[in-house]
């Protein structure tokens, strides 16, 4: 049995390693997919979350395995504003795009829309994602299943407000 001393020294050895990782430029390392269509890794974000926003998606950029595209959506009108520290991850494989401001929609919405037969995977852009996120989603995919696949879930009800929904149901 692992006591919580170690357990406190294991996530600070975690957090530690989450943040070095993030700190230096992506090295698209991961092994490609077995799926058989495009592996989309779809976020969006808003000027409030821009001063961390390079650092979530460098982590999504350095998966275990490598998605065809990491899309970032921007509102139209916010693009001028995005930080050259997320811009300059545009040569590692991010896709900036300006896009109608849907709110969180705007990461599912405007992806089903550019690839209807693509698999979409959405991130939020407030997290640091570990290096085996992405493999672990895409070796839930049984293709021609139609289901979703997800590490966190809420149930929707959509008689009562969403802060009231059944959260972390899986």
């Amino acid at each position: 049995m692992i006591s919580t001393f170690a357990r406190g020294l294991q996530a600070k050895a975690r957090l530690f390693a989450a943040k070095a990782r993030t700190r230096r430029n992506p090295s698209p390392t991961g092994k490609h997919h077995n799926l058989p269509a495009e592996l989309v890794v779809s976020l969006t974000s808003y000027p409030p979350r821009f001063p961390t926003l390079a650092r979530t998606l460098r982590s999504l950029l350095s998966q275990s395995i490598q998605p065809d595209r990491v899309v970032l959506w921007i509102a139209h009108q916010e693009l001028a504003a995005l930080p050259q520290e997320v811009r300059s991850l545009v040569p590692f494989g991010l896709e900036i795009r300006g896009c109608d401001h849907l709110r969180s929609f705007s990461k599912i919405i405007h992806s089903l829309e550019a690839w209807p037969d693509a698999y979409i995977v959405t991130a939020d852009d407030d997290l640091y994602y570990e290096p085996q996120w992405l493999q672990t989603l895409v070796s839930g995919v049984v293709p021609g299943d139609n289901v979703i696949v997800c590490r966190r879930a809420h149930r929707p009800d959509f008689t009562r407000p969403y802060r009231e929904w059944q959260f972390g149901v899986i």
